[in-house]
């Protein structure tokens, strides 16, 4: 994930199947100065109340859209910096290099916004 700001990259995330449906966790982060390494999740609820950021399964429940072959539909994803669910949807690139990210909540319509999500490199996979 990168900082639509500064450009710089975030976080990296394990993104997997989960029994047919597509999950994800978070594997490393890349703090700012100043900023805790590992803080937790303590907006979170459940399960996740007060679990560490890495390792925390913030991506679930994603379903392959129909007559799409790229495309997940019907996920959820947790912003861990406040706790917050929203309903989600996911793409893959057709070169495979990136995954863009709509989350959302659900009105009459769906409002949200969407994240890019690239390949990490092999320096920032170092020591995943």
């Amino acid at each position: 994930s990168v900082d639509k700001k500064t450009g710089k990259v975030q976080s990296i995330f394990k993104v997997y199947d989960d029994k047919g449906k597509l999950a994800g966790k978070i594997v490393k982060t890349f703090p700012t100065p100043g900023e805790k390494y590992n803080p937790i999740c303590s907006g979170c609820e459940g399960r996740r109340k007060n679990q560490p950021k890495i390792g925390i399964v913030f991506f679930w429940d994603f379903v392959p859209a129909k007559g799409k072959p790229r495309k997940w539909v019907d996920g959820k994803i947790l912003n861990p910096d406040d706790g917050k669910v929203y309903g989600s949807e996911a793409e893959l690139s057709e070169d495979g290099t990136k995954l863009d990210v709509y989350g959302y909540i659900r009105i009459l319509i769906k409002i949200g916004g969407t994240s890019t999500w690239l390949r990490p490199t092999a320096a920032e996979l170092e020591g995943v």
